[in-house]
C-alpha cells in the first residue's frame, strides 16, 4: 500500500474503511521507529523478507448511524461505525537471520503507540479508531517449507468512525 489517502469526494471513498484502514497501518508501521517494510494484500511489490502484510476487514457495522443535515445525502441514515478485524502477516526468513521475537516485538510496541495510531489516521481526516478498542483476537505462526519462510499472524480488531462532517461534505 503506497501512495497518498484519497481526498473526501464520494460517499464511496468514505465507506472504503478497509483501503483507509491498511494505509494508515501501513504508515505506521513503516516509519520510524519501527520501520518494517509493510504493505497491504494487494500491493504488487516485490516479497521481500522480512515484510508486514496487512489486511482489513469491515466484519459489521453498526450500530451507530449519522443522517447529515446538510448536502448530497441529507436526510440519509448512514451507519458511521464499523467494526474491523486487521489481520498482520509478518513474513521472515530465520536462515537469514530474520528472528520473530524481534520483528513480534516491533508490531507489539507498534500497536501500543496510540499516539502514532492517531496519527497516521489523522491523515486521512475523517476516519478514526475508537480510543481503547484495538485488542488481540487471534494469532499463530506458520512455517513454509519450500519457501523457506515462517508467518506469525496477529488477529485484532477495533471499532472505526466517520467523522460526521465528512459525511455532511461527500457528494
Amino acid at each position: 500500500m503506497t501512495g497518498s489517502p484519497r481526498s473526501v469526494a464520494t460517499l464511496e471513498t468514505l465507506l472504503d474503511v478497509e483501503t483507509e484502514t491498511e494505509f494508515a497501518f501501513d504508515s505506521l508501521f513503516s516509519a520510524a521507529p519501527y520501520s518494517l517494510a509493510a504493505g497491504g494484500t494487494d500491493t504488487a511489490a516485490a516479497l521481500t523478507t522480512p515484510r508486514t502484510e496487512i489486511k482489513a476487514e469491515v466484519i459489521k457495522w453498526g450500530p451507530h448511524q449519522y443522517t447529515p443535515a446538510t448536502g448530497t445525502y441529507a436526510g440519509r441514515a448512514i451507519y458511521d461505525q464499523f467494526l474491523v478485524r486487521l489481520t498482520l502477516d509478518v513474513v521472515y526468513q530465520p536462515e537469514h537471520g530474520q528472528g520473530q521475537a524481534s520483528i513480534r516485538g516491533k508490531i507489539r510496541a507498534a500497536l501500543t503507540d496510540w499516539t502514532r495510531i492517531k496519527t497516521a489516521f489523522a491523515t486521512h481526516a475523517y476516519l478514526r479508531p475508537a480510543p481503547d478498542t484495538l485488542q488481540q483476537q487471534d494469532g499463530g505462526r506458520t512455517i513454509d517449507d519450500e519457501e523457506k519462510t515462517e508467518t506469525l499472524t496477529t488477529i485484532l480488531e477495533f471499532v472505526a468512525f466517520i467523522r460526521p462532517d465528512a459525511l455532511d461534505a461527500a457528494t
